[in-house]
């Protein structure tokens, strides 16, 4: 099970602002973010697709499980995992020149979305 302390003041991985500055402790909920319980079976899918699981070998942490559970948990992320989401996360690693969710995985994140939707990446049908 991974598990991601949010605190007063914890590293926060999130392509989207927040509105008012670090999350806060949201409805008495338990400070301490689980990755798997925050995963709908949908992101389960999407990240298994993407990159071969939520639980990666050697202990690694899976960064794009991270970004979806901690976007859930704090409320940035309701309802289904989008292709906007996605490119919103790729744009946020651009931007900050990050790499810790790779472009191939959030491409191979993309093709899935489009398999379950039926469009082509890029937003075209057939």
């Amino acid at each position: 099970m991974t598990t991601y302390r949010v605190g007063p003041s914890p590293p926060y991985f999130s392509s989207s602002p927040l509105a008012s500055g670090a999350p806060t402790q949201a409805g008495g909920r338990n400070n301490v973010c689980v990755i798997d319980d925050e995963l709908t079976p949908q992101d389960t899918a999407l990240v298994a697709a993407a990159e071969g699981g939520v639980n990666l070998p050697n202990g690694k942490i899976n960064v794009l499980a991270m970004e979806i559970a901690l976007d859930r948990y704090t409320g940035h992320l309701q309802g289904s995992v989008t292709a906007s989401y996605i490119e919103n996360v790729a744009n946020s690693e651009k931007r900050d020149n990050t790499d810790a969710i790779p472009q191939s995985v959030l491409s191979k994140a993309l093709q899935y979305l489009a398999g379950q939707t039926g469009t082509a990446p890029g937003g075209s049908d057939g």
